[in-house]
């Protein structure tokens, strides 16, 4: 069956409560099993005082965008308009809402030791189970065992799913990155009149690619075929695609070997993509934009 083209509501999918820490996401999975590249993508609007989330690692990457007000990841604090690669192995946090109110977009995929990333409702169901043994405390992400031992609830979830312990992969970064997408300069995308791009960073052999789009009013992101994964999201603006308005929160994602329609906008739209590759072919082409 040919891969196609997953379009979606990003602000108006169903919430979900975390099993194990103190947050509440608008959670998709985009697991291409055939691939084995999972990608989990979610929206969140939270209040000032109302999240907060320790300072812990995990063995997947993640790449957090920041479309209104301000989150504090320990020293690093984002503000509107700000992109930040969170690196497998990598501490962050605690994590805070520092502005009255924030609204954040998450992707969550495998990073390039591929460590086994489970599905959602495994994950609730083992937490779920873990929380009859031992004391569960959301507030702060970890569980306290029988002994007295306490352990991150992630950590221990992914352990009982496995039957192993964790392992984490060695850290290639010292912190997460960073990427203030506002001083960056827009780039003219010589194929196509009218859509210019910013390419904030590019990280590993697999990925994260991550870059801004811009189409101006009647401009268009042409189509074609997708070579990798590629997740979009619309942080301003409207544009067409196909016979479907997409606007903000607007989620687009084109897995491996989707063709995909172009994307008209009559009004200047502004998209944040990210590219990681297909685990079949390991590395990100060199020659992707």
């Amino acid at each position: 069956m040919a891969a196609e083209v997953v379009v979606f509501d990003g602000l108006n999918v169903a919430p979900r409560v975390s099993p194990h820490r103190k947050t509440t996401l608008r959670i998709t999975d985009l697991f291409e099993l055939a691939d084995e590249r999972r990608l989990r993508t979610g929206m969140s609007r939270h209040q000032k005082g109302a999240y907060y989330s320790p300072r812990h690692r995990h063995n997947f990457d993640q790449v957090r965008f920041t479309l209104e007000g301000a989150v504090k990841y320990g020293p690093i604090q984002t503000q509107a308009g700000d992109a930040v690669y969170f690196p497998e192995g990598v501490f962050y946090g605690p994590t805070e809402i520092v502005s009255d109110e924030a609204l954040t977009w998450t992707i969550q995929t495998q990073g390039p030791s591929w460590g086994f990333f489970p599905e959602r409702p495994l994950l609730e169901e083992t937490t779920a189970q873990l929380a009859t043994e031992a004391e569960l405390d959301r507030e702060h992400g970890r569980i306290r065992w029988p002994s007295g031992r306490w352990q991150d609830s992630y950590e221990a979830a992914w352990e009982r799913i496995m039957g192993t312990k964790m392992v984490y992969p060695p850290a290639r970064f010292t912190t997460p990155v960073l990427l203030r997408s506002s001083a960056f300069t827009w780039v003219p995308l010589p194929e196509a009149p009218g859509v210019c791009f910013k390419p904030l960073a590019r990280f590993n052999e697999t990925g994260p690619n991550i870059r801004m789009i811009r189409i101006e009013s009647g401009g268009q992101l042409p189509g074609g075929e997708s070579a990798v994964h590629q997740i979009a999201a619309v942080v301003s603006g409207t544009a067409r695609y196909g016979n479907r308005e997409v606007g903000r929160g607007t989620i687009l994602y084109y897995p491996p070997g989707a063709t995909y329609a172009p994307l008209d906008a009559a009004e200047p739209c502004e998209l944040l993509a990210v590219q990681v590759a297909p685990k079949s072919a390991a590395v990100l082409s060199a020659s992707v934009a």
